[in-house]
């Protein structure tokens, strides 16, 4: 893709696929609790198919979000604190995983169907918003300033050399 005349997207425009990826998910999820008229009591199973579909989706999702904003944070952090920008990566990780606890915990007050509308909302409406933002998150960057930069230690270092 990077390849192409246009290249590679915007870490913005993945990162927000990435959501929408997993906003379509959880609306699988959402037509899947459907058949089983939006409750585990009825006695009713949901089919294995509908669970297939958004685990892949959600995989798919979290390659566009997970590699690129580790990425994104290795490259935007100063040199010295690269570790430590990664090491707060994980730790959001970690803490999404706690809030993930607390929503499933929600199926208790409302039901599966209520749960998985709301994920998919809020999710899809930050992939949109993300997509939109593309331009101004990669002006915020300074992208262009840190390859000028790159490509001047790589001269340096050049000329250090002979």
């Amino acid at each position: 893709l990077s390849k192409t005349e246009k290249g590679d997207l915007q870490t913005g425009t993945k990162m927000g696929v990435g959501m929408l990826f997993s906003g379509i998910a959880f609306a699988v999820m959402v037509i899947g609790v459907k058949t089983i008229n939006g409750t585990i009591d009825s006695g009713l199973k949901m089919s294995i198919s509908y669970i297939l579909i958004a685990y892949f989706l959600l995989t798919v999702g979290e390659l566009f979000l997970s590699p690129i904003g580790l990425s994104m944070f290795n490259k935007l952090a100063p040199a010295k604190y690269a570790s430590l920008a990664v090491g707060f990566w994980y730790l959001t990780t970690s803490l999404a995983n706690i809030i993930s606890g607390y929503l499933a915990k929600l199926t208790v007050k409302l039901t599966f169907t209520q749960v998985f509308t709301s994920i998919t909302i809020a999710v899809t409406v930050f992939g949109i918003i993300l997509i939109l933002l593309r331009d101004y998150l990669t002006n915020l960057m300074h992208l262009d300033k840190l390859k000028e930069e790159a490509e001047q230690m790589a001269k340096e270092a050049i000329v250090e050399q002979e």
